[in-house]
This record gives C-alpha cells, structure tokens and sequence, in this order.
C-alpha cells in the first residue's frame, strides 16, 4: 500500500485526531466520534486535500456506502477540524437553484459533499458529469447557459 503524503500534509494520527476533536469539543461533548477503522478513509482525504492543493486538481472522491452510515458527516468533521472550506450540498426540488448554487461553490473552489448523490435523479447527471468530468469550456458553457 503506497500513500503519497508531501512534508506539508502528513496524514493525522489517530491519537492526533482526538486531539483535535477534544479542543473542538462543546462541554464535553465530542463533535464526532473518530474511531480507528476512519483513519483508511482519512489518509484518503489527506491525499485528495494535498493534490487538491499542490497540483490544482478539479476532481472528486467518491465515498460509496449505504444511506446513513455517516459518510457525509465523517468528511464534513473531518474538514471542519482541517479547519478547509467546504459546502455539503443535498439536492432540492429547485434545478435552478440548486445548479446555481453548486457552480458558485464550484467557481469558488470550494469542496462540495453532494450528500445523496442519487437523490438528485438524471435532471442532475449532465451538471454533476459536467464538473466532475468535463473540461474547463464545457463547465464555463454550462455555466453561461445555467446563469
């Protein structure tokens, strides 16, 4: 197993996310429990967040799993303790709206949780293929026909 981390992002320790959390708790009371089986998917993060930062890279990670496990909220804690810019996003019945609002995140490269991805249903396909696949034209095409 291979994990590329450059000296300015190392991946936190387990005992260094807790921590963390602790400083961030609220009377006690922890944010979100960090558990030891998070810490594959936090490296994971670490590694997006560091090629995010050095490379500028517009990608996406994927985290797939059943619906409530705390997929959203594992990524959401783990980047408001990174103390990183982030929008967690679930789709309305609103296409305009909800497009508007993801491309301004996008544009303000921004990381975006799209929290049920599937909920959003194929009105939502071309906009989500767009930005995760598509090349900085057809994300600006889109945007003017969008805005």
């Amino acid at each position: 197993e291979f994990h590329y981390y450059p000296d300015s992002l190392k991946p936190l320790s387990f005992d260094k996310i807790s921590e963390k959390i602790a400083t961030l708790s609220q009377k006690d009371q922890p944010l979100f429990a960090f558990v030891p089986s998070h810490l594959p998917i936090l490296h994971t993060l670490d590694t997006f967040l560091t090629l995010r930062k050095k490379e500028h890279f517009h990608f996406g990670l994927l985290l797939q799993g059943d619906s409530g496990v705390g997929k959203s909220s594992l990524v959401s804690a783990y980047l408001e303790l990174l103390k990183v810019d982030f929008v967690q996003f679930s789709f309305s019945k609103n296409y305009e709206t909800d497009c508007k609002l993801l491309l301004k995140a996008y544009f303000s490269r921004k990381i975006i949780i799209l929290d049920e991805l599937n909920a959003g249903g194929l009105i939502y396909e071309r906009l989500i293929n767009t930005l995760i696949m598509g090349s900085e034209e057809e994300i600006e095409d889109l945007a003017q026909k969008i805005m």
